[in-house]
């Protein structure tokens, strides 16, 4: 989330619900991450987030220029008009994608924190939440591509193994992935079918698959075992054979 700016555009009725705030974020975003942040803070005030998704996503389907902003204000104006004066809750989200790195996020949130100076401390504590998560996430991911290729190098019988290495061309089979992937389930928790792992050959794209299928409680598990070490790789795939 590079540059987060709002734009000036957008309009509302004059009620305290459901105010729509439009926010283009320019760069790249992960929308996985950045709902996970919009869901921190709704808890953090008390928002009733239980329901899903927090963050739809919507493409635009008009090129660049007066049509896409037409779509886009057409968009805000309508969450502006789905949220009733019954509405109680902070905010609502959902997130404009034109591009791969443009993206406005429209909030409608409650008359108390449409001024200035609030808006501004609700986008400054969701950029926070959201530097935390990527920071979170990174952590995570290292975690889950340096046990994936301790697990990889157990069950191939290789000494190394880099993050683009193809199962295949490393020796894999039907076999040895079906190890693979019951080790997987039996040392970090989600259940993984041999054809995904056919369909992500390297220990890179195998972790992302990996990382969606994890619970809350694998991810616990998993940052404990390499936060509770400063040991180096080597001690670390030893570790995570004998979880």
């Amino acid at each position: 989330m590079d540059q987060l700016r709002f734009l000036d555009h957008a309009q509302h009725d004059g009620s305290a619900h459901g105010i729509p705030l439009a926010i283009r974020i320019s760069g790249a975003l992960d929308v996985n991450v950045l709902e996970a942040a919009l869901r921190e803070l709704m808890l953090r005030h008390a928002v009733d987030s239980q329901a899903e998704p927090v963050l739809p996503v919507h493409d635009l389907a008009a090129p660049p220029g007066d049509a896409r902003e037409a779509e886009l204000r057409r968009h805000i104006e309508a969450m502006s008009q789905e949220t009733t004066a019954e509405q109680t809750q902070l905010l609502r989200a959902a997130l404009l994608r034109g591009a791969e790195e443009d993206h406005v996020l429209v909030l409608a949130v409650h008359g108390a924190v449409a001024e200035r100076g609030s808006r501004d401390a609700l986008l400054d504590e969701l950029r926070t939440h959201y530097e935390a998560e990527v920071s979170e996430a990174g952590a995570l991911r290292s975690a889950l591509e340096e046990a994936l290729t301790a697990i990889w190098c157990e069950v191939l019988g290789v000494d190394e193994v880099a993050l683009d290495d193809n199962f295949f061309l490393l020796g894999g089979h039907s076999l040895l992935a079906t190890r693979i992937v019951l080790t997987i389930e039996e040392l970090l928790g989600p259940k993984v079918s041999v054809r995904t792992l056919f369909e992500n050959a390297t220990v890179g794209t195998l972790a992302q698959r990996v990382g969606e299928a994890m619970t809350e409680a694998d991810r616990v598990r998993l940052m404990s075992i390499f936060d509770e070490t400063d040991t180096d790789t080597e001690d670390k795939r030893e570790l995570t054979a004998q979880v």
